[in-house]
């Protein structure tokens, strides 16, 4: 993850919309595969949402960044802790642990009568389906304080809310309250020539290693680090270029495999709804008939 503002590159079409999301109150999922970047894009949102609200002072919004695979996080006091802390705000132990989902509603909602606006930044949210003690009442206090305007929150996660939720047997329709942003590739060749400024700033790249690199062709973050890193070793390895694009591609490899095992997975674990779609699409189909007599 990259936590300096000057080192983090692109994603200028994406911010603009999570911000402007937020402005209107509304809270963000940011959905993408492993290493495409939603860490470094929500850690970026902590360091510079303000200046990007035009709040730099911060009188108006207070940006908070969770890690929910942080081991600190396991219940919800923890979590708990953690959050009012972070916004400056004042609680009880002894409250906490006898009940801190009560405590943290009640706590934003006497917060939310200031001007400063918590906006919770929460990464890595699927980790909630290995936390026992996240369950319904954690979860509905939570879309019961964005809806009341307490609070606004923008989620990562590799799959949806509404996956994370129907996985965790979870009845709440948290996933409801926001709107999706499926994070990808490089959205213009302007953020991968960026990319390759900031990775190659002062190691005067060649003109082999530019040319190398621009036939690569792709706008992944990943690929590109990957690429980047192994033209730079063979400054000292010295590879010829088949055995560099080798080298390249069976680091790729190992991601490409994971990527494959969860949409295997995936399939496995919804393989029951296959007769519901049929049965859906076969009655769909008659009433088009029907109509059309």
């Amino acid at each position: 993850m990259i936590k300096k503002e000057e080192e983090f590159i692109g994603r200028k079409r994406e911010i603009d919309d999570i911000i402007n999301r937020v402005r209107g109150g509304n809270s963000v999922s940011v959905v993408g595969e492993r290493k495409i970047g939603k860490s470094s894009l929500l850690y970026n949102l902590y360091l510079r949402g303000n200046k990007l609200l035009n709040d730099p002072e911060k009188k108006e919004y207070k940006f908070v960044y969770i890690d929910l695979q942080d081991i600190a996080m396991t219940t919800p006091e923890r979590f708990v802790k953690e959050v009012l802390e972070k916004l400056d705000i004042r609680y009880e132990v002894d409250k906490i642990q006898e009940n801190a989902i009560a405590e943290f509603s009640e706590l934003l909602e006497i917060n939310s009568k200031k001007e400063i606006k918590p906006i919770l930044l929460i990464d890595e949210f699927e980790a909630i389906l290995e936390r026992r003690d996240f369950n319904n009442d954690f979860i509905n206090a939570l879309r019961y304080l964005a809806n009341s305007g307490c609070i606004t929150y923008v989620v990562s996660s590799k799959i949806s809310l509404r996956e994370i939720t129907d996985k965790g047997k979870l009845t709440s329709p948290f996933w409801n309250i926001f709107v999706t942003l499926k994070l990808g590739e490089f959205s213009s060749k302007k953020e991968v020539d960026m990319f390759f400024e900031v990775y190659w700033q002062g190691l005067n790249i060649t003109k082999e290693e530019r040319k190398f690199l621009l036939a690569i062709n792709t706008a992944y973050p990943l690929q590109l680090q990957i690429t980047c890193y192994w033209l730079y070793e063979n400054r000292k390895q010295q590879y010829s270029n088949r055995k560099l694009r080798k080298k390249i591609n069976e680091e790729l490899a190992g991601f490409r495999r994971n990527w494959f095992q969860r949409i295997y997975k995936f399939f496995l674990q919804n393989l029951y709804r296959i007769p519901k779609i049929f049965e859906w699409l076969l009655g769909a189909i008659k009433q088009i008939k029907g109509a059309s007599k």
